[in-house]
């Protein structure tokens, strides 16, 4: 899929409508997550790091095609708090830490406006997430009138148990959206959001979708 995504841009194109560069990204990120339970949950959303490499087709003036590949990171903390049982002398406390980390390539539409040396523009279009890794951090705390304790476990929802079946799903989708400037000498900056429709889970009744607000500084580099 990646190859076929680049190859695509870059076969049979002039090299002055070409441009290729680096990028960092910083993802804002967050989980809609919709269950069948009725514990109540309280997220708390994460900014996670990442980057990559950034293909940009230029039509001609006004529109171009933007793809690449990039390293992206969802993370975010999800706090139980089990109601108080009359009568039971205990409570249970927990959270729950996601760290999903993807490989994203994105094919984006392009309108710019030029004006002077800066370059104005806004697009949007699908995206394709692969999942590398999926670390989930349960942590429970029990409290009794003796004292507490707490338990503390990591898995990887990516991984197959002895069904074959897996916790997350390992391929993600969405659109995505953003709004720029880029310099004459190359460098330009975005800030986008992107919109995940695909389930992740394979539960018929539970949803989780991921979210992320992006803030992206890259450069091109000189023809």
């Amino acid at each position: 899929m990646i190859t076929l995504v680049l190859g695509t841009m870059i076969a049979g194109t002039s090299f002055s409508q070409l441009s290729i560069g680096v990028h960092a990204t910083g993802t804002y990120s967050s989980t809609q997550l919709k269950t069948t339970e009725s514990i109540p949950l309280k997220q708390t959303r994460k900014i996670t790091p990442g980057g990559g490499a950034t293909v940009e087709y230029a039509f001609n003036k006004k529109f171009a095609l933007r793809s690449g590949i990039s390293y992206l990171q969802h993370s975010s903390d999800f706090k139980m708090e089990m109601p108080v049982t009359p009568g039971v002398p205990f409570t249970v406390n927990s959270s729950v830490t996601n760290k999903l980390q993807y490989l994203n390539v994105p094919i984006i539409g392009l309108y710019t406006k030029h004006i002077g040396n800066l370059s104005f523009y806004a697009g949007a279009g699908p995206y394709l997430n692969v999942g590398l890794k999926a670390e989930s951090t349960l942590t429970a705390e029990f409290t009794t009138p003796q004292g507490s304790i707490k338990n503390k476990e990591t898995i990887d929802l990516f991984k197959e148990d002895d069904q074959g079946n897996t916790g997350l799903k390992r391929i993600d989708y969405g659109v995505t959206a953003l709004a720029g400037v880029r310099l004459h000498n190359g460098l330009f900056a975005n800030v986008g959001y992107q919109l995940g429709l695909g389930n992740n889970v394979d539960e018929e009744n539970d949803k989780l979708k991921t979210r992320g607000l992006q803030l992206t500084i890259g450069y091109f580099f000189k023809k």
